[in-house]
C-alpha cells in the first residue's frame, strides 16, 4: 500500500487537469488506478488514497461537459429574466445559459457606460456551471465585485495593475465610510478569489500568487507578487477544512473562518513563560525553546539542527561584544527553501544557550542518566529518551502542552516566530513613523523596510515577509495615509519578559567579564570595587 501512496503522491505533482480523462464532472478512477498499478476498488477502499485524491479533486474541479453558452449578445426576448439589483451605475441580471439540455441562471453585471462586464459575467458563468454553486449565492459574490470594480474603474486601474496597495487603499476607504470588519473581509475575499481564477485561466500571469514558492521556477524565488497571498486552514461545510490561498491582508475578526492563526502578546508570552516553571520536568530547556524563535525568529526545524559546538564557551562568550563585532552569531543551519544558509542569533539569546548549555542542573542530570558525560558536541535540545536531537514533532508537542495551560487559542510555537519578526518590522516603522514618513504605494519606502528586515534577520527574500509588513500596515495607517506611531509605552510592552529577563542577565555578563579583565590586568583594586558593588545590590535584594 505504501508504494501505491507513494505513486500517488509522485502522480498528482504537477498534473495537469486536463490530462485526465473525465465523465459528467469527475475525474477516472480507473486511470488513475491504471498509473499507479492499483485496482480501481482500492483508490476507494483506501483511506490514504481517498483522502489524497479527493484533495487533489477539490482543488481541481472537473469541468462540466457542458455546450456552447447561450450569450448575451442574442436580443431574445427570453435570454433575460426581468429581474435587476440597481446601485447607481451597475446592474446585476440574471440571465438563463443552457447547459445541455440544462436552463442555468447566471447573474451577470451590467455597467451603465459599458455593458457587460466581460470578466466577471465569464467568472460567474464558471461558478455557476463549473463550480456549481447557486445562483443565490454567485449574485452575492457578484455584488461584493461591483464595490470592488467600481473603486477599480474610478482609478482606471487595469486588471494587471493591481496589487497589496490598492487593497490597502481599499480597506481603508471601508473604514472610513463606516464598513465592519466582516464586510471588509468580505470585498477583499471576493477580489482575491477572482484575481485567483483569472490567474487559472491564463488571463492574469504572475499577478497573484496561488501555490508555495517552490512550486514556481527557481529564478522567481525573488519574485515580488503584486497581489501577495498566504496559505491557511479553512471550515467548509459540515465542518469539513482544506488549505487555501487568501491574502494577507484581512482583518480576520472572531467571525471570519480564514486566518485562524493567532500571534501571542506580550502578556501572553508571560503566562506561557509561568506554565512552564509550573509545569515543566526541563525548565530551562523548555523556556529556551520558546524563546528562540520569539527572539531570532528560527523555524522549529532549524532549532534541531543546533549543538553545543555552534556556541562559545562561558569563557569565551563575551569576546562576542568586543568592539565592532556583530550583534548577533551565526550559526549555519538548513534553511527552509535555501539550503545551507546562516541563522542569525542575537547576543541575548547566545547568553542564555551557554549559560543553559554549561549551568542547567537539570540539563545535566539527563546527560548523566544517558551516560552521555565528556561529550562537548551534544544537540541542544536533547531527547530525555534517546539522548539526540529532539525532533520538530516533539518540540511543537512540548510547546502546545504548554499553549494549553496557557488558553493561548489559536496558536503555537510557530506562531512565535511570527511575534518576533512582526516585532522586527513594528520597530523598522516606528523609526518612519518618527520622521512623519507617508505611506505612498507609489514609492519604493515599503522595500526599504523589508530590506532593513531581512538585514536584522538574516532572512533569505523580502517577499516572505510582505504579508507581515501587510497586516501590520492595516493596523497603523491613518486616514491621512501616515504611518501611526507607537507609544513609548507600547514599545516597552513589546519586548516582553522574555527581553527584560535576558536584559538583566547580559548585565551580569558584562559586570563579571569586566572584573575578569581587570583582575588580568592587575588592577585588583577596580576589579574588587565592581566585585563589591555587585555584592551590595545582592544584600540589598535580601533585605528587600
Amino acid at each position: 500500500m505504501k508504494l501505491f501512496v507513494e505513486g500517488l503522491e509522485n502522480l498528482l505533482v504537477g498534473l495537469n487537469p486536463a490530462d485526465v480523462p473525465n465523465r459528467a464532472g469527475r475525474y477516472s478512477r480507473e486511470w488513475f488506478a491504471s498509473r499507479i498499478g492499483c485496482a480501481t476498488a482500492t483508490l476507494t477502499s483506501s483511506t490514504a488514497l481517498r483522502r489524497m485524491l479527493g484533495d487533489w479533486e477539490r482543488d481541481n474541479p472537473a469541468p462540466a461537459d457542458f455546450g456552447k453558452l447561450a450569450g448575451l449578445e442574442s436580443n431574445a426576448a427570453d435570454n433575460v429574466v426581468v429581474f435587476s439589483s440597481r446601485v447607481a451605475d451597475a446592474s446585476i441580471w440574471r440571465v438563463p445559459v443552457l447547459v445541455k439540455t440544462r436552463q442555468l441562471i447566471v447573474p451577470t453585471l451590467i455597467w451603465d457606460d459599458e455593458g457587460f462586464d466581460d470578466w466577471v459575467g465569464d467568472y460567474a458563468r464558471y461558478l455557476v456551471v463549473e463550480r456549481k454553486q447557486t445562483p443565490q449565492s454567485v449574485e452575492e459574490t457578484i455584488k461584493d465585485l461591483r464595490v470592488v470594480r467600481r473603486a477599480q474603474r474610478k482609478r482606471s486601474l487595469e486588471y494587471h495593475e493591481i496589487n497589496d496597495g490598492f487593497l490597502l487603499e481599499l480597506q481603508s476607504e471601508f473604514a472610513n465610510a463606516g464598513v465592519s470588519p466582516r464586510q471588509s473581509d468580505g470585498y477583499i475575499i471576493a477580489l482575491h478569489d477572482f484575481l485567483k481564477w483569472a490567474e487559472s485561466k491564463g488571463r492574469l500571469k504572475n499577478q497573484v500568487q496561488v501555490a508555495s514558492k517552490h512550486d514556481y521556477p527557481e529564478d522567481m524565488a525573488d519574485y515580488p507578487f503584486p497581489v501577495t497571498s498566504e496559505q491557511v486552514q479553512v471550515t467548509g461545510r459540515h465542518g469539513k477544512t482544506y488549505m487555501k490561498w487568501v491574502s494577507p491582508l484581512l482583518i480576520r475578526g472572531g467571525h471570519s473562518t480564514y486566518g485562524t492563526r493567532h500571534t501571542p502578546t506580550g502578556d501572553e508570552i508571560e503566562e506561557l513563560l509561568r506554565q512552564i516553571d509550573l509545569h515543566s520536568r526541563n525548565i530551562g530547556r523548555d523556556k529556551l525553546i520558546v524563546s528562540c524563535p520569539f527572539m531570532s525568529g528560527a523555524r522549529v526545524s532549524e532549532m534541531v539542527q543546533l549543538y553545543q559546538s555552534d556556541f562559545p564557551t562561558p569563557d569565551t562568550v563575551m569576546g562576542l561584544f568586543d568592539e565592532g563585532m556583530p550583534p548577533y552569531l551565526e550559526v549555519k543551519v538548513v534553511r527552509k527553501n535555501r539550503g545551507k544558509s546562516n541563522l542569525r542569533i542575537p547576543l541575548d539569546l547566545v547568553l542564555m544557550i551557554v549559560d543553559y548549555l554549561y549551568n542547567d542542573e537539570q540539563r545535566k542530570q539527563v546527560i548523566r542518566d544517558l551516560g552521555l558525560e565528556g561529550q562537548n558536541n551534544l544537540p541542544l535540545f536533547i531527547s530525555e529518551k534517546t539522548g539526540k536531537a529532539l525532533t520538530t514533532d516533539s518540540i511543537t508537542r512540548i510547546c502546545g502542552f504548554f499553549f494549553r495551560k496557557a488558553r493561548i487559542k489559536k496558536a503555537n510555537i510557530h506562531r512565535l516566530r511570527a511575534r518576533y519578526i512582526t516585532e522586527v518590522i513594528e520597530y523598522q516603522l516606528d523609526l518612519l513613523a518618527e520622521r512623519g514618513m507617508d505611506v505612498d504605494p507609489t514609492t519604493n519606502w515599503q522595500e526599504t523596510i523589508l530590506t532593513m528586515a531581512v538585514q536584522l534577520m538574516g532572512q533569505g527574500h523580502r517577499i516572505s515577509l510582505q504579508p507581515y509588513l501587510n497586516e501590520i500596515l492595516v493596523r497603523r495607517t491613518t486616514a491621512e495615509g501616515k504611518i501611526e506611531p507607537r507609544s513609548v509605552e507600547a514599545r516597552e510592552k513589546a519586548l516582553g519578559e522574555i527581553q527584560k529577563q535576558m536584559a538583566g542577565r547580559f548585565k551580569a555578563y558584562k559586570v563579571l567579564s569586566d572584573a575578569e579583565r581587570l583582575l588580568a590586568e592587575g588592577n585588583y583594586e577596580a576589579a574588587a570595587g565592581i566585585l563589591e558593588r555587585v555584592l551590595d545590590s545582592i544584600r540589598n535584594r535580601r533585605a528587600g
